[in-house]
């Protein structure tokens, strides 16, 4: 087995995973097995991870306030199979991208999974839905799961409307209120309690002192364990009354280059948590990696460091394997019947969709947006329009652009739609939409589906460049289609975008 020792009978192994987007990038990255059949995931009696993504097929790109810039993660359907070939038992949702498309997408990702036989915890039809702890049995031990984030105010459910459930992180008495009394009624129906917040700032290594504030106070409340997740870095375990705060679990599985990562195993009793593995790993671009020896002891002395400046010492078992002891109080409890929730392995798989939904293609290109068509390989442009509000832009914001499309014959090459937003004047800015090639339909209904005769549509937003690189400058839209890394030719639309940032 990986982990160091045997498990004891009455112990049982909960894998947790970081973030995972299973969209952008990943839907054109088809690995048969991008999760690669991790030891120490396969051998875990329980899987959880972080879905940071939305998986539906409706919804147009929303609001997202609360990163350093507009970010829409959509995974075509399908992309459900991923985690239920690598019997991801339940995925978090309540993070800052559940809602990236609304809330009707938010609901039909839901329902997918629901279908595929995953749990899934921290959004909802309302806020009670949302806010519900599940209860799971794995193998003879009762746990309580709870879900909270408290990035992303505008996706916070209410009594009416679907959502996250939403905590602020600047109120802690919140916090208080809620967790003593929901965490107590738990403690009477399980074994272990643990609480997975989505909390702290994007992009950083190490918590900031609100997050410790929180991770302290759920254990407080009766938490056995704090699984955290938000920053995409690996941070450091705090022992607090001799229970675990993971305050950030990393990436897991993202479309990014070589990153150093890693993922944990938790070992349980019903006394609580007991351990807790480390293995260090490598993600990149849209799979994970094991790490070779000198990456193995590089992350690893990189966590061994953040554990200890939150006074916790790990031990190493070996490079590529970390453990942390802990030692729960005993309790003799009778626990209460509780109705258990259970992944299914015999879930359906999602089938691919087939046919375009009707948002998604168009009898006709609107008058104002028509143009002499251009070939580009195998797709010819029919239309192209930027939207009115943005022809002239005074602040920071999406660059949106509409696009018609159609092709003369079929083809089975996923071809890949390029359009970027160029400054007029070289070196004065980076483009709006670098780094987007995306496939068609914001990624839901690719070239290798697409019929002759048909106008396929879509509105595709472009990300802006940071704050402090917007200038006041014309913007040329250019669109391409790629094969590959092939570019196939480009259209230039002729009317430029006036970017007037004040005193830039």
């Amino acid at each position: 087995m990986f982990l160091n020792q045997p498990i004891r009978k009455d112990q049982s192994v909960i894998f947790f995973g970081g973030d995972v987007n299973i969209g952008r990038r990943t839907n054109f990255n088809l690995y048969k097995n991008p999760f690669g059949n991790l030891q120490i995931m396969t051998e875990a009696d329980l899987r959880i991870i972080n879905l940071e993504c939305v998986v539906a097929a409706q919804g147009k790109q929303g609001v997202n306030k609360g990163e350093r810039g507009p970010f829409y993660y959509h995974a075509r359907l399908e992309q459900i199979n991923l985690l239920t070939d690598a019997q991801i038992d339940v995925v978090l949702t309540a993070n800052n991208h559940s809602l990236d498309y609304y809330e009707a997408a938010l609901l039909e990702q839901n329902n997918y999974l629901d279908r595929a036989g995953i749990l899934h915890i921290g959004t909802g039809k309302n806020v009670e839905e949302a806010s519900k702890p599940l209860f799971i049995k794995v193998n003879d031990i009762i746990v309580a799961l709870f879900n909270v984030d408290c990035t992303m105010t505008p996706f916070a459910a209410t009594e009416d409307k679907a959502g996250i459930f939403y905590l602020p992180q600047d109120e802690p008495k919140l916090w208080k209120e809620f967790f003593t009394e929901k965490i107590a009624d738990a403690r009477k129906k399980a074994d272990v309690i643990l609480v997975a917040p989505h909390w702290g700032p994007n992009g950083v290594e190490e918590p900031i002192e609100q997050v410790k504030i929180l991770g302290r106070l759920l254990i407080d409340c009766g938490a056995d364990a704090v699984l955290g997740c938000h920053s995409h870095f690996i941070q450091g375990i705090e022992t607090y009354k001799d229970r675990p705060i993971i305050y950030d679990a990393g990436n897991f599985l993202f479309d990014v280059k070589a990153r150093l990562g890693g993922a944990f195993s938790i070992v349980i009793s019903k006394r609580g948590v007991e351990k807790v593995y480390f293995v260090p790993l490598v993600i990149h671009r849209c799979k994970i990696l094991p790490t070779n020896e000198e990456q193995s002891v590089q992350m690893r002395d990189k966590f061994l460091d953040f554990c200890r400046k939150l006074n916790t010492e790990g031990i190493i078992v070996r490079n590529d394997l970390v453990e942390l002891k802990f030692n729960p109080p005993r309790e003799e409890r009778v626990l209460e019947p509780v109705k258990l929730s259970s992944s299914r392995r015999d879930g359906e798989k999602i089938q691919p969709m087939t046919e375009p939904l009707p948002e998604w293609t168009a009898e006709k290109v609107p008058e104002d947006a028509q143009i002499e068509p251009q070939q580009l390989g195998a797709l010819k442009l029919v239309g192209c329009r930027v939207p009115d509000d943005c022809l002239m832009m005074k602040s920071r914001k999406m660059l949106y652009v509409e696009t018609w499309w159609t092709l003369n014959e079929p083809t089975d090459k996923d071809l890949r739609i390029k359009i970027l937003g160029v400054p007029t004047i070289a070196d004065s800015m980076p483009n709006f939409g670098e780094g987007m090639t995306h496939q068609a339909c914001d990624w839901m209904f690719p070239t290798n589906r697409w019929k002759s005769g048909v106008i396929y549509y879509e509105k595709f937003g472009l990300r802006p460049p940071k704050r402090n690189e917007l200038v006041t400058v014309d913007i040329s839209v250019e669109i391409s289609v790629l094969d590959g890394n092939n570019e196939l030719g480009k259209y230039i639309y002729p009317t430029k975008i006036q970017l007037k940032i004040p005193n830039r």
